[in-house]
């Protein structure tokens, strides 16, 4: 595996490719508000100010018909606990989707996207129906399904397993039929560059297996008193068959995805070289990389609750770049 990791990585380097840092991963933010401000010593600076909101995708009567192993309200009020019936839902833990389930999990279950409502599903009634034949009892089959089964047969029922037990119980009682919601994501970034305005109106929107992004794009520049104006509307399309893998197009140009939300390359097959690269270490370290043909960035930060704080360094230009991201 880390063999392999290490072939795609030099592969990936010596690709022509433009990154796009943050709009192939927004929606994997927590719905809500977010804003990202950067300036570096040159004097450069970047605003964002964004919204990940919820739109309805289905009913979950219409998600539930395909439950046959277990009772259709049980994973009706297991939604509610989960995931409040959000597709895009990620835990602090690193659990995805409608009824969060570990990638790892997914992969030895066969389950393509953890994204996709009904592939989550799918992965979720599979381990189900496994817990199901190990203990032989819903209590401990619920409660295997939040604490692991090692956990249970080991000490047995747990006090975490007992009230996540009671929590869907409730929920399966009170179970009516509700909206399964996944992301979209509206926002406006603006760009001071030396004499470049710059400014980016985006929505961004995603559909089981598919991902959109829009973006109208202005570039003012003052140039020996005289003002020139572009405008430009970009579009992305993505294909997203996998939990770890996405790829489509960005205005007839290739785009790759690479990776897990917390862990991954975004590129762009252009004529200009650029790899950027995202990593979370541990629960409070992020270290991103961005290389292209005349520059090399590299920087790190902390992860504090809903605020990530970043330091980098730009190796040809020698300046330092200070970020605060808000989400």
């Amino acid at each position: 595996m880390k063999k392999t990791f290490i072939i795609i990585f030099m592969l990936l380097i010596s690709l022509n490719i433009f990154a796009e840092i943050n709009q192939y991963n927004r929606l994997f933010l927590k719905p809500g508000a977010y804003f990202d401000y950067t300036f570096n010593t040159d004097k450069n600076l970047h605003l964002e100010l964004g919204m990940v909101d919820k739109y309805q995708v289905m009913e979950s009567k219409d998600i539930l018909k395909t439950v046959w192993s277990q009772e259709r309200d049980l994973i009706g009020g297991q939604l509610q606990v989960e995931s409040n019936y959000y597709t895009h839902a990620i835990s602090s833990s690193n659990a995805i989707g409608l009824l969060q389930m570990k990638y790892m999990t997914a992969e030895d279950l066969y389950v393509y996207n953890l994204f996709d409502p009904y592939d989550n599903l799918k992965g979720a009634l599979e381990y189900h129906g496994y817990l199901r034949r190990i203990f032989g009892e819903e209590k401990k089959q619920i409660a295997a399904y939040h604490d692991g089964p090692g956990t249970i047969k080991n000490k047995g029922m747990t006090d975490s397993g007992e009230l996540y037990y009671l929590k869907v119980k409730k929920a399966q009682e009170n179970y009516q039929n509700t909206g399964i919601y996944s992301p979209q994501v509206y926002g406006v970034s603006i760009d001071f560059i030396g004499n470049e305005l710059k400014t980016d109106f985006y929505y961004n929107i995603a559909y089981r297996k598919m991902e959109l992004y829009t973006s109208l794009n202005t570039n003012i520049i003052k140039n020996d008193g005289i003002i020139k104006s572009e405008m430009n509307l970009d579009y992305s399309f993505l294909y997203y068959p996998r939990t770890n893998f996405a790829y489509g197009l960005n205005n007839f140009n290739g785009v790759i995805r690479l990776g897990l939300p917390w862990e991954y390359f975004v590129i762009k097959f252009n004529n200009e070289n650029q790899l950027y690269f995202q990593k979370k270490l541990g629960d409070y370290f992020i270290f991103k990389m961005d290389i292209k043909n005349n520059s090399a960035y590299f920087g790190a930060g902390f992860l504090i609750s809903n605020i990530k704080s970043f330091v980098g360094y730009e190796l040809f230009n020698k300046t330092i770049s200070f970020e605060l991201q808000i989400y």
